[in-house]
């Protein structure tokens, strides 16, 4: 049996992934500051081409154009087809803020309940930071302001809050217009550079929708302070300080040059799984 693929979950990990570079980027990445810098601009203009393209190095590059046009060839289940263009067709119809807001209103309670949970979790985990291994004292306190932070936020938004559930539909419902993609075949049809531009498009819908609810990402982005790069060969330290929801993060980009430009380091083969 061929296993089902979904090309929105593919074109959802490309973004992720350039957002999560943090190299890179839309101006210059002709020097480690110019490419952190870059990004950070990318990112603030939903540009994730650029992105990609000054971020990823050339070798790779073509990797990553094969690998996505072989997953986009892949055959897909007939409910899977017909899934997504039910959604798209819900999405895009005429009077459609209205249809999904009515059918999304009974579930708004109990995803307001989920959050509250969320809420309690991130106060415990906030509390329940200690150093470790490779985190200092100061960072330890970092990572508890921030989680406190987001917490703070979470507990004060109402999703239940009609208005505002109204305005978040409208923001998906023309995001989904906007991106003229129809039905499922004309998914698989896009190209890669055409993937990330939709990328781009999603990326601004999700944050119009956010600053709905008071995150504003684009302000997080321009909070941004890039510092002197520590350059040992072809190798770099840029440190990054971001502001969010008050509380400043502070940590360093690491990248290495390849063809006279910087690009995201690779991992260490011994580094530390994310928790």
């Amino acid at each position: 049996m061929t296993k089902a693929f979904s090309p929105l979950l593919l074109i959802g990990s490309v973004t992720l992934a350039c957002a999560l570079l943090g190299c890179g980027g839309g101006v210059s990445n002709a020097t480690p500051e110019g490419a952190v810098s870059g990004t950070i601009q990318s990112l603030r203009n939903n540009d994730l081409k650029a992105l990609f393209e000054h971020s990823v190095a050339p070798a790779d590059q073509a990797e990553a154009r094969s690998a996505f046009a072989a997953k986009m060839a892949e055959p897909a289940r007939d409910d899977e087809k017909a899934q997504f263009n039910s959604k798209m067709t819900q999405l895009t119809a005429d009077g459609a803020e209205d249809t999904v807001y009515l059918l999304i209103k009974p579930q708004l309670a109990k995803a307001q309940g989920s959050l509250t949970g969320a809420v309690g979790m991130l106060s415990m985990m906030a509390m329940s930071v200690v150093p470790s291994e490779g985190m200092s004292e100061d960072e330890q306190k970092e990572m508890q302001a921030m989680l406190a932070g987001v917490g703070e936020w979470a507990g004060k938004v109402d999703l239940t809050d009609e208005a505002k559930a109204k305005q978040a539909v409208g923001v998906v419902c023309a995001t989904a217009r906007d991106l003229k993609v129809p039905n499922y075949d004309a998914l698989t049809a896009l190209s890669f550079d055409d993937a990330l531009v939709k990328g781009g498009q999603v990326m601004a819908g999700l944050k119009k929708v956010l600053k709905i609810y008071s995150f504003d990402i684009d302000a997080v982005l321009d909070s941004a302070k890039v510092g002197a790069p520590v350059v040992t060969g072809t190798s770099a330290s840029v440190p990054l300080s971001l502001t969010v929801f008050g509380n400043t993060s502070t940590g360093d980009v690491n990248l290495e040059q390849v063809a006279g430009k910087w690009f995201a380091a690779a991992p260490a083969a011994d580094a530390p799984a994310m928790e």
